[in-house]
């Protein structure tokens, strides 16, 4: 009977290890089922914040639908792209201004030198294969740096067209520079590099949209550098150039200072001449007019009209005396009289006297 009680309490254990494995097993099975459903629903939140497209300010999207542009987004604009293979975003840099640079046209130098900036020796001829150079329409020698400044405007055609943009467009600057370079004279490709850069520029918009590839240039910068070889000639000649435009332009504001100081002076004698013409009239026509009256007066009573005239001319004289003689003819006597020029009333009544006295 003990025996059999044993063995039911021994069962009796067995089944409830057995329940709590069970219990266990249940509990861990659950555990991982919410594991997985949590990286499932951690999965499919990162797919779809990966599936929202958020342009920025400076770029524009583009949305690739089974390899092929199928949407183009504007800079602040949002979509939902659905995960690859079936679609697939992309952002390109349009509205900022980029730069290519190329020193293909200049002489080599240094790590050392370049770093220093400290002056290397000068190699007395240039070094083929290592010294670049442009040749001018004249046969000169000329040395070069070009950046070229620019934006994207059809980011699908310059990065899906060519497989490296800005390689092509280095090679189709050095080709313009190259070009322009041929047709001008030395003077024009060292000392005017603006009117170098704008045909370099006209040259490279020509081409690059012949060869559409969906950029606007900005503009084209180039500094221009004589050879180092002879580098002291050419100081020489500008130097000689900017005392000849000093000179040049010392002569120019020269003339304009004499040309106007000349027509000034015309000026002033084409008004005096013209005051002096309407003065001249002026008086023609009042003399015309008084002598007008005159003639009137002289036709009615002549004896009066010459003796006022007489009397009038005396007056003149003797104003214009410092010692004045007159001799009377009709009795032989002689009377002299001291006038000076500040005593013409005195003059005018010594005339009228001797008047009376005739």
């Amino acid at each position: 009977m003990a025996r059999e009680q044993m063995d039911t309490e021994q069962q009796q254990s067995v089944t409830d290890q057995d329940a709590g494995g069970l219990r266990a097993l249940a509990a861990a099975v659950r555990l991982i089922i919410r594991l997985l459903l949590g990286g499932a629903g951690l999965l499919v939140l990162v797919s779809l914040m990966q599936c929202c497209a958020i342009v920025k300010q400076h770029q524009v999207g583009v949305v690739y639908r089974f390899g092929r542009p199928a949407r183009r987004l504007q800079p602040g604009e949002r979509a939902l792209v659905f995960p690859p293979p079936i679609d697939r975003y992309r952002a390109y840099t349009v509205t900022r201004e980029r730069v290519v640079s190329t020193d293909a046209f200049m002489y080599a130098q240094s790590e050392m030198a370049m770093q220093t900036g400290a002056d290397a020796p000068v190699p007395p001829v240039l070094r083929p294969g290592l010294d670049g150079y442009l040749l001018t329409g004249d046969g000169d020698i000329v040395h070069c740096r070009v950046s070229l400044y620019y934006r994207i405007a059809d980011p699908v055609v310059f990065y899906e067209l060519y497989a490296d943009g800005e390689a092509v467009l280095g090679a189709f600057l050095r080709e313009a520079v190259l070009a322009v370079a041929s047709g001008l004279s030395i003077d024009v490709a060292l000392f005017r590099p603006a009117e170098f850069s704008d045909r370099a520029a006209q040259r490279l918009r020509s081409t690059l949209d012949a060869a559409g590839m969906g950029v606007l240039i900005n503009r084209v910068v180039l500094t221009t550098l004589p050879p180092r070889q002879v580098k002291a000639a050419f100081d020489a000649q500008v130097a000689v150039g900017q005392t000849a435009d000093q000179l040049l332009q010392e002569a120019k504001s020269y003339r304009e200072r004499v040309s106007n100081e000349a027509t000034s002076a015309a000026d002033r004698v084409r008004a005096l001449s013209r005051a002096d013409g309407e003065r001249l009239r002026q008086t023609a026509q009042a003399r015309a007019v008084n002598y007008t009256k005159l003639l009137a007066e002289y036709r009615k009573n002549p004896e009066v009209v010459k003796r006022e005239l007489y009397i009038q001319t005396i007056q003149r004289l003797l104003l214009r005396a410092d010692d004045v003689y007159f001799v009377d003819e009709q009795d032989g006597r002689q009377v002299r009289i001291s006038l000076g020029r500040q005593k013409a009333d005195s003059a005018e009544k010594t005339v009228h006297q001797g008047s009376r006295h005739e």
